[in-house]
């Protein structure tokens, strides 16, 4: 993804890598709120 025109492009690399990492650590199968909590953690 090309983030050079992103208005807050820092934060939005946080928040994307560590989408990235929750799901590679967590894999897929889990309800929506469990991702959501994850990145609620990271994103702490």
């Amino acid at each position: 993804m090309h983030t050079d025109k992103l208005k807050h492009k820092e934060l939005s690399h946080l928040i994307i890598k560590s989408f990235y990492e929750i799901y590679n650590e967590l894999g897929s199968g889990f309800l929506e709120s469990v991702y959501e909590n994850a990145m609620a953690l990271a994103l702490k």
